[in-house]
């Protein structure tokens, strides 16, 4: 009897638990916030899961360059390649059509050590503890500085 009460306990046990397991889901979204400044369009767009940014990509396009401009930004693009080509979870590519220069960064956020280094070689807007980066409190700070989110 003893043993059957036991059995009993334990199997509502694991009911009770596969009950609160499954209350626990995964909240995932993804936000974009955009600013424009002196020609310059800047969008992030941040995947989270539960409040921790897992992807990051960041698209920035200036505008109205004439050939000059975009021959004497050369050595700057390429160092920034080179710069980012050191990062295993980056992807950085820098695109010119027409008069404009397309950047676009994207960032595999769910490896902390990438996120440490790039924070530490100030290559990503993280203050405190870089291994788990908040979704809503990075959008505060960016509306802080005057981004507006994209609905």
């Amino acid at each position: 009897m003893k043993g059957l009460k036991r059995s009993i306990s334990a199997v509502l046990l694991c009911c009770v638990l596969v009950a609160m397991l499954a209350g626990c889901g995964k909240k995932e979204e993804t936000v974009t916030v955009r600013m424009e400044q002196n020609g310059v369009v800047m969008e992030i767009t941040m995947d989270a899961t539960n409040d921790v940014i897992t992807k990051w990509v960041q698209k920035s396009t200036i505008s109205g360059l004439d050939e000059e401009t975009m021959a004497g930004l050369e050595a700057t693009i390429k160092a920034t390649e080179d710069t980012y080509a050191a990062y295993e979870k980056v992807d950085y590519k820098m695109e010119k059509t027409g008069d404009s220069l397309i950047e676009t960064i994207t960032i595999d956020m769910s490896d902390s050590a990438t996120v440490k280094a790039l924070a530490d070689a100030g290559l990503m807007p993280v203050s405190g503890n870089s291994d788990r980066i908040s979704l809503k409190l990075t959008v505060q700070g960016f509306k802080d500085q005057g981004y507006t989110v994209v609905e």
